[in-house]
C-alpha cells in the first residue's frame, strides 16, 4: 500500500484495498490506497461506508472529496501519498473587550523644562473626571466559536473572552460604548473593572478658607498647600500647583505638579510612590518610587523603593532608595555635603544596634537575677516567709524581663526584614558626580573628594574575600574599587 500515514487511528486494509487513516487529533482524516489493486469498477459507496465505519461524520465536503478520489481511481489514478478526504475545523479563541479613554483623559506626556505643570496622572494612576463627563468608550468582546472534528464532535474554546463590567457611578450612553461619570470622580479602571470613585475636590487652595483636610476618599486640590497647613487621605492626594511647609499623608500616592517648598518643615508621607517637580529643604518618606524631575535641595527622602532623578540633580541633604538610585547630577560644584544611600538604611542599622544593646541588657540583668534566686530556691523550704516573697517577686522580674526580650528580639528581625533591598541595589549617576559626596550601599561608604563624569555605577561587590564598594564607568568600562568604610550615622 503506498502513502500509508503515521496517524495512530489505522486501519486494516478492506476488501475495496483502501483503509482509513485518523490523525490521533481527529482533526483530519485520510485515505490510504493499494496501489497494487485495481479500482476501475470502484462505487463511492463502500467508501463512504467505510468511513461511516470508522465514524468519520460524512458531511457534503466529505462526499465531494470521495467522489474526486473515486474518480481518479476509477480512471487509473493512484494517488502516491494519504488522500485528505475530511478536515475538522478548529475552534476560535474570542477577544476579550476592553476600554479606551476619551482624549481628554489621556495622559499625555509633558517637556519638564517647558515651565508648565508636567502631567503625573499615567505615572500615578490617578484620573478625575467632572460630572457627566465622558470618560471613553467600550468595546466589546468578540465572541469564541467552537470547533468541531471530523467525527462530528465539538472543539470547545479554551476560554471565554472578557467583557469590561460597569461598576459604581458609571453609566453607558445609548449608542451602548460611550461611558460618562454619575458623578465629579476618580476614575479606576483594573481587572477589567471601570468605576468611578468619588473625590474631594478643593478648586482653591488650602489655606484658612478651607481648614486642614482629613479624607478617606482622593484629594484633588487645584490650588495649593499652604504654610503648615495638613492634608491627609487613606487614598491619593493630587496638588495642582505647589506645596509650601505644609504636612501631606496618604494612604497611597501623592502627586504634586508644581514642586515641594518645604523651608525645613515640610512632611511628604506615601504609602506608595510621590512625584513632584521639585523638592526644597522638606522630609520625604515614600512606600514606592520617589520621582523628582528637576532637583532635591537639602531635604531628606527615604523610599523603600527607588529613588528617580533621571533629569534631576540631588544636592545637600540626605536620599536613601531601598532598591536603588538614578540621578544625573549628583552633588554640586559647590562642594555641598551630599549623603546618597541604597539597600539597607545606614539608620535602620543604627536602631538594630541599640535593639542589640539593650537586649544584651535586660539577658545580663535576668542571669544576675537567675544566680540570685538560684540559692534560694535550693534551700526554700529553710526559707523566712519574707524570703520566699522576695524569691517569687525575683521570679516575676526574670519572668518580665525574658518577655521584653522575646519583644525587643521579634522588634529587631522586623526591622532588618523590611529593609533588605529586593537584588543588588545600585547608584547610578548620569551625568556627574560631584566632590563633597558620599555614597553608601548596605552602609559600606565612600567618599568623593574629586569630580567623576558619568555615566557610572556603583555597586558593592566581593573582591578578595571582602565585600567593597566598586565604580564602573558605563562608557568605558573601567572598574575602580573605591575606598570604603562602615557609615554610622
Amino acid at each position: 500500500m503506498k502513502g500509508l500515514h503515521s496517524g495512530r487511528h489505522m486501519t486494516a486494509t478492506t476488501e475495496t484495498g483502501i483503509a482509513v487513516d485518523i490523525a490521533s487529533d481527529f482533526m483530519r482524516a485520510y485515505l490510504c490506497v493499494d496501489a497494487d489493486r485495481g479500482y476501475s469498477q470502484l462505487e463511492m459507496d463502500p467508501v463512504l461506508e467505510l468511513l461511516e465505519k470508522h465514524k468519520v461524520a460524512v458531511t457534503d465536503a466529505v462526499r465531494s472529496n470521495v467522489e474526486k478520489l473515486v474518480s481518479l481511481l476509477r480512471s487509473g489514478q493512484v494517488p502516491g501519498e494519504p488522500y485528505l478526504v475530511a478536515e475538522g475545523t478548529p475552534p476560535e479563541e474570542g477577544q476579550d473587550g476592553y476600554f479606551e479613554w476619551s482624549e481628554e483623559l489621556t495622559p499625555k506626556q509633558e517637556d519638564a523644562d517647558s515651565g508648565e505643570a508636567v502631567n503625573f496622572y499615567e505615572q500615578s494612576r490617578i484620573v478625575t473626571v467632572r460630572e457627566g463627563g465622558v470618560i471613553g468608550r467600550i468595546v466589546p468582546s468578540v465572541p469564541a466559536k467552537a470547533g468541531v472534528d471530523v467525527r462530528g464532535n465539538g472543539i470547545s474554546p479554551k476560554g471565554k473572552p472578557s467583557e469590561v463590567q460597569i461598576m459604581e457611578n458609571v453609566e453607558v450612553a445609548e449608542d451602548g460604548q460611550t461611558v460618562t461619570s454619575k458623578l465629579a470622580g476618580r476614575v479606576k479602571y483594573a481587572d477589567f473593572r471601570l468605576t468611578v470613585y468619588e473625590v474631594l475636590e478643593i478648586t482653591s487652595d488650602v489655606d484658612f478658607q478651607t481648614g486642614n483636610v482629613d479624607s478617606t476618599t482622593d484629594v484633588n486640590i487645584r490650588g495649593s498647600v499652604q504654610d503648615l497647613f495638613v492634608v491627609r487621605s487613606s487614598k491619593n492626594i493630587s496638588v495642582q500647583t505647589h506645596v509650601g511647609a505644609a504636612t501631606l499623608e496618604a494612604g497611597e500616592n501623592i502627586v504634586v505638579r508644581g514642586g515641594i517648598s518645604g523651608k525645613d518643615k515640610g512632611q511628604i508621607t506615601a504609602g506608595g510612590m510621590v512625584s513632584a517637580k521639585f523638592c526644597d529643604a522638606a522630609t520625604v518618606r515614600a512606600g514606592g518610587d520617589a520621582e523628582i524631575i528637576k532637583e532635591v535641595i537639602n531635604s531628606e527622602i527615604t523610599t523603600d523603593a527607588c529613588l528617580l532623578l533621571p533629569r534631576g540633580s540631588l544636592i545637600g541633604g540626605w536620599a536613601h532608595g531601598r532598591k536603588g538610585a538614578e540621578v544625573r547630577i549628583l552633588g554640586s560644584d559647590a562642594g555641598i555635603k551630599t549623603i546618597l544611600s541604597v539597600g539597607v538604611d545606614p539608620r535602620i542599622r543604627q536602631q538594630v544596634r541599640k535593639l542589640d544593646e539593650n537586649i544584651q541588657k535586660h539577658e545580663e540583668t535576668a542571669q544576675k537575677i537567675k544566680s540570685a534566686v538560684k540559692p534560694l530556691l535550693a534551700a526554700l523550704k529553710r526559707l523566712t516567709p519574707s524570703q520566699r516573697e522576695r524569691a517569687t517577686e525575683l521570679m516575676y522580674e526574670a519572668e518580665n524581663l525574658q518577655g521584653r526580650i522575646t519583644e525587643l528580639t521579634q522588634q529587631k528581625e522586623k526591622l532588618i526584614a523590611s529593609s533588605k533591598p529586593e537584588g543588588d541595589p545600585v547608584v547610578e549617576v548620569l551625568s556627574q558626580l560631584c566632590a563633597g559626596v558620599t555614597v553608601m550601599v548596605d552602609g559600606l561608604a565612600t567618599r568623593f573628594e574629586s569630580e567623576r563624569k558619568g555615566h557610572v555605577k556603583i555597586r558593592k561587590k566581593q573582591v578578595e574575600n571582602q565585600r567593597e564598594l566598586i565604580l564602573v564607568d558605563q562608557l568605558s568600562g573601567g572598574v575602580t574599587v573605591l575606598p570604603s568604610f562602615r557609615y554610622r550615622p
